[in-house]
């Protein structure tokens, strides 16, 4: 007996461990206005049933944002699947999703249940949604009307509780325009849109980023990351970041290895980086005064910069800048920028 409670009250501390450490790790980072917004999106759509749409570029955190709504939801003590739909073959894309029956075709050895099934009564993660080919969507949007699938195989109806979460780095709505993404299928996964804006349109969520993932290094090298100098962060913040968040984490690792057991400088930056695309010349990013000083100064340049190529179109340099119209106008009020004011190339 005795026994038994001391493995009980074990096994209680460890799950209570594991739970800090995915609440950490489904942590959005970030104090700016953008991911504020986010954060604000994520805790008000958590609560209800409802579908959501994340959209941004490749990188920048979609897959954290669903994790954040499924654990902060009622169905967090249920399952979170998540499915690539670009990685799956289309031909296999049926039978991952709704499962097989044995025999069904050439190789179905046993029965298999899909991801729908294997979310039942959690959060079924949908990601890179615009990849499904047509017959796909087909299905999809067939189980979303009913709450019912179908094995491959099977002519038996399977009722599934699921919450569908999607997300895509492609623009869904101009996909249907073109006739390559189902209108219907769009409207109903476009519950609440949740947009995550690329790293170079918040340059200041860059230090606690640093940290963050510093921290994580740190943990699975089992040695402490040195500090990074100021001139090594301003380095940071004059990168373009193509990779997103993705690209950052892989350059905190590098620079952990390359600067062990000294502080990570300037020069650092630079050698990690190399001729990585999106490279800005340093040049460009000289300190005028502190971090935050120096990030809007970096910011109001790019923006002014943009808007000079689009001849002042505010539509066309968000475009440029890969960010929305109206992300850009805030951003041009807080820096005080008129882009009427914006001199037209020639």
């Amino acid at each position: 007996t005795v026994k038994a409670a001391t493995e009980l009250a074990k096994t209680r501390a460890e799950n209570r461990e594991l739970r800090t450490a995915l609440e950490k790790n489904h942590s959005i980072i970030g104090a700016s206005e953008e991911m504020e917004i986010v954060r604000a999106l994520v805790t008000q759509v958590a609560a209800t049933p409802s579908r959501v749409l994340i959209t941004g570029e490749s990188g920048t955190g979609k897959e954290l944002v669903a994790r954040a709504i499924h654990h902060q939801s009622v169905r967090r003590h249920n399952r979170l699947v998540s499915v690539n739909c670009a990685a799956i073959p289309r031909e296999l894309i049926e039978s991952e999703m709704f499962g097989h029956e044995r025999g069904a075709f050439t190789g179905a050895t046993s029965r298999r249940h899909g991801k729908f099934e294997l979310a039942h009564g959690g959060t079924l993660f949908l990601d890179e949604i615009g990849d499904l080919g047509g017959d796909a969507q087909a299905k999809l949007l067939r189980v979303l009307e009913t709450g019912c699938i179908e094995r491959v195989g099977s002519e038996n109806e399977i009722s599934v509780d699921v919450r569908i979460v999607a997300a895509t780095n492609q623009d869904l709505s101009d996909m249907v325009t073109q006739r390559s993404f189902r209108e219907d299928l769009f409207y109903r996964l476009n519950v609440f849109p949740i947009h995550v804006a690329p790293l170079r349109a918040r340059s200041q969520d860059i230090p606690s980023l640093v940290a963050h993932f510093a921290a994580q290094v740190s943990e699975r090298h089992g040695r402490p990351v040195a500090p990074f100098t100021p001139n090594a962060m301003r380095r940071l913040a004059g990168h373009t970041w193509p990779g997103n968040v993705r690209e950052l984490a892989n350059i905190v690792e590098r620079l952990a290895i390359m600067a062990a057991n000294r502080d990570v400088e300037a020069d650092d930056v630079d050698r990690a980086l190399g001729g990585s695309p999106g490279r800005v010349p340093a040049a460009a990013f000289q300190p005028s005064g502190g971090l935050a000083e120096t990030l809007q100064s970096v910011e109001a340049t790019l923006i002014a910069d943009a808007l000079h190529q689009a001849d002042g179109n505010v539509a066309k340099a968000a475009r440029h800048l890969k960010t929305d119209r109206a992300n850009l106008y805030r951003r041009l009020r807080r820096l005080g920028i008129d882009p009427n004011d914006t001199p037209v190339s020639q």
